[in-house]
């Protein structure tokens, strides 16, 4: 193998590190701000506000559009927290029980 083959290679493994260690990083920095009891409060503000467990379906594709993002970004937080969608589900129904003392 070449030296400048060699060299390339360097890098991009390099570079993959990096990008896992920021990964992990960020994971661990999702997981300490959320797992508080105000992370907590927050999450369950932005699931609700965000519709995560509703349908954002409008006649108007822009704001259907527009409320479909909103919603993403909540199940990206819910993600890196390593939830899946029957954990995002089980989270929604405890808010929801704790506050009307039904589901």
């Amino acid at each position: 193998m070449n030296h400048h083959r060699q060299d390339l290679l360097n890098e991009a493994e390099l570079k993959e590190n990096e990008y896992l260690n920021k990964k992990l990083d960020h994971s661990r920095a999702y997981k300490t701000v959320f797992g508080s009891e105000q992370g907590q409060l927050v999450l369950e503000d932005l699931a609700e506000s965000c519709s995560v467990s509703t349908t954002v379906f409008d006649g108007n594709p822009h704001i259907m559009s527009f409320k479909e993002g909103r919603r993403s970004v909540i199940l990206d937080i819910l993600k890196a927290l390593d939830m899946d969608e029957s954990a995002i589900m089980d989270f929604y129904r405890q808010k929801q029980i704790a506050q009307k003392g039904v589901f």
